[in-house]
């Protein structure tokens, strides 16, 4: 698109829409952003606006013992990390989508933290693709197709909030537990890669 639009979430979504005028079709959007920051919610708006193929980056994330997992200094496993993906995984998924095939999306079980061995979501074509995870726009940046790329520029407050609100019931554990990884984990990460996307991106939607 040239230059970066930034806009207010409530505008967002009619503004991806109007820009998807401009792209051929099938066609692939991007959608990164903070851990909480909404990327889900937004491909399901996508999709529920105009039928869409859902494509999340949380499918490929690595076995808890893959030794290519990333681990920090203390020697905890890292899942926002780039390396925490099959990055050329999911690539080739989206390769396949725009190219007119069928994907199985592999089932990967939070409890575990390994991807499950049973068959998993069959996932269509369709005239738009949208590819949504922490690093959607660096990964899917490195097609040759074009992609819109959306960055979702929300307070760190408010991915932090939806984190607890997210995590305290899910894993049972406190509300500062889930601080404390917030703080210790995903922001460092957000800074050092995750954020650097929003200059790459033709859509920054704040919230």
């Amino acid at each position: 698109m040239g230059t970066t639009l930034t806009i207010d979430y409530p505008n967002g979504l009619k503004n991806i829409l109007t820009a998807m005028t401009y792209y051929s079709k099938p066609a692939l959007i991007a959608i990164a952003g903070c851990s909480c920051s909404g990327k889900s919610f937004l491909a399901k708006a996508l999709n529920e606006a105009s039928p869409a193929t859902i494509l999340p980056l949380d499918n490929f994330f690595r076995d808890i013992d893959d030794p290519a997992l990333p681990r920090d200094k203390n020697n905890r496993h890292l899942f926002e990390a780039p390396e925490s993906y099959w990055k050329d995984q999911y690539l080739a998924a989206a390769v396949a989508l725009l190219t007119g095939k069928t994907v199985i999306l592999p089932t990967y079980d939070l409890a575990t933290n390994k991807r499950l061995p049973t068959t998993g979501q069959t996932v269509s074509p369709n005239t738009t693709i949208v590819a949504e995870g922490l690093y959607a726009i660096t990964f899917l940046s490195a097609l040759s197709a074009p992609v819109l790329k959306v960055f979702l520029d929300t307070d760190l407050e408010i991915c932090l909030n939806r984190r607890i609100a997210r995590d305290v019931p899910r894993w049972n554990i406190t509300a500062e537990k889930v601080r404390e990884i917030f703080f210790a984990k995903v922001l460092p990460y957000y800074q050092m890669f995750i954020a650097k996307q929003k200059s790459l991106a033709d859509i920054v939607i704040k919230e």
